[in-house]
C-alpha cells in the first residue's frame, strides 16, 4: 500500500529510512502479530541497532499512527474520484466506504490494534484522541462533502452534525469489518 515511494515527491534519505522501518514493522505485525512484537526485534529484521530504530520510532503505537495518517491521507485523495452528484448519498457512501474496506484488506492484523484502543479517547491511537483533532476533521469533511454531492438542501449545522454521525457510522462499521471474516 505505501510502498511506491518512487511514484511521489523525491524523499530525503532519513524519510526513505523512515518509510523503510516502518514497512517493515507492519509486515512484522501482520505475520507475527502487534503484541508478539518488540521495537528491539523490529530493529533486528531490519538489520538496525535498537537505538536506530528508537532514533526513528519511539514506540510500535507511533507506527501504526503513522501508517493510519498515511493511509487516511491516501483515503482522502481517492475517494474525492469517487464521489459524484449522479450517485447520490447512499452510492457516494457505499462508494467511499467499500473503498476503505479494499484498501484495508491486507491490514486487519494491523487494524485489530486500532479497535482496541479506538473507543480509549485518551489512547494515542483512538481516532477520539485530541492528537487525531486534524484527521478528524478532514474525515468529517469527506462526509461532509459526500453530503454535498448529493444534492439536497441540507442547514449548515444540520450538515455538519450529520456528516459526523455519518463518519461515526463509519467507523462503527470499519471497527466490526475488522473483527468479522464472513464475506
Amino acid at each position: 500500500m505505501l510502498k511506491n515511494a518512487s511514484l511521489g515527491p523525491k524523499l530525503k534519505k532519513s524519510e526513505l529510512t523512515r518509510q523503510h522501518l516502518r514497512e517493515i514493522a507492519l509486515e512484522a505485525f501482520r505475520t507475527k502479530g502487534y503484541e508478539s512484537c518488540s521495537m528491539r526485534e523490529l530493529a533486528g529484521i531490519a538489520g538496525v541497532t535498537a537505538p536506530a530504530f528508537y532514533y526513528y520510532y519511539t514506540s510500535k503505537e507511533e507506527i501504526i499512527a503513522e501508517f493510519y495518517q498515511e493511509s487516511l491521507r491516501l483515503h482522502l485523495e481517492s475517494s474525492a474520484e469517487l464521489i459524484n452528484e449522479k450517485s447520490g448519498l447512499s452510492g457516494n457512501l457505499k462508494s467511499v466506504i467499500e473503498a476503505r474496506f479494499r484498501e484495508f484488506k491486507d491490514h486487519r492484523e494491523i487494524l485489530i490494534v486500532l479497535k482496541k484502543m479506538g473507543f480509549d479517547r485518551d489512547h494515542e491511537l483512538s481516532p477520539f484522541h485530541e492528537s487525531h483533532q486534524e484527521i478528524r476533521k478532514a474525515s468529517v469533511d469527506l462526509f461532509e462533502n459526500i453530503m454535498e454531492k448529493s444534492q439536497l438542501k441540507w442547514p449548515a449545522k444540520t450538515k455538519r452534525d450529520l456528516a459526523q454521525v455519518l463518519w461515526l457510522f463509519h467507523l462503527l462499521i470499519l471497527f466490526y469489518w475488522i473483527s468479522d471474516h464472513s464475506p
